[in-house]
């Protein structure tokens, strides 16, 4: 969605429609965004990772994603880091740009602001999602059992128990 200035509410915008507006429309104007493009999805087969941020404000060389969240987390920043690896051509910059559909206030947030190059959060993006695999094909290999090592001899108590039974969770 990009917010046209001609735009007319009508009496079936909410309040939270309005003040989305508002706070796009109060971004645009504080930070003088005018040329901006919407990519099409991206994806990168060899990874099977694929994605597509909000918006590349070309002015600036930044990715932008919007987030309606209470606050701006470490997770946006993996996400555009994300987006920016899947990207051709690299932007200098990325952004989260929280739009507070409440009261119709903007915050904006780029890797710069957090002392991370666009390379850093990258980085980050990738090692987190190779930690999620891994751990994924460790879980799903707990569920089926008990691996076969190729050793024959039984296996001895370490006081661990058994794999099934460590508890293993996600990270919050």
């Amino acid at each position: 969605l990009w917010v046209d200035r001609r735009y007319k509410f009508t009496k079936y915008d909410t309040t939270d429609v309005k003040n989305f507006i508002k706070a796009v429309e109060s971004w645009k104007k504080d930070y003088g965004v005018n040329n901006v493009v919407f990519p099409e999805r991206m994806t990168d087969e060899t990874l099977q990772l694929t994605g597509e941020p909000d918006l590349i404000w070309v002015d600036a060389e930044t990715l932008v994603d919007f987030k309606t969240s209470s606050q701006v987390t470490v997770g946006h920043f993996l996400q555009v880091g994300g987006y920016s690896f899947l990207c051709k051509v690299k932007p200098l910059k990325l952004a989260i740009l929280r739009l507070d559909k409440s009261i119709g206030l903007h915050e904006y947030i780029t890797n710069e602001d957090l002392g991370l190059s666009v390379k850093q959060c990258e980085d980050a993006f990738m090692a987190t999602l190779m930690h999620y695999r891994a751990y994924q094909m460790v879980q799903s290999t707990l569920k089926r059992g008990r691996v076969d090592d190729g050793d024959d001899t039984e296996p001895t108590d370490d006081g661990l128990g058994e794999a099934e039974n460590i508890g293993v969770q996600p990270s919050p």
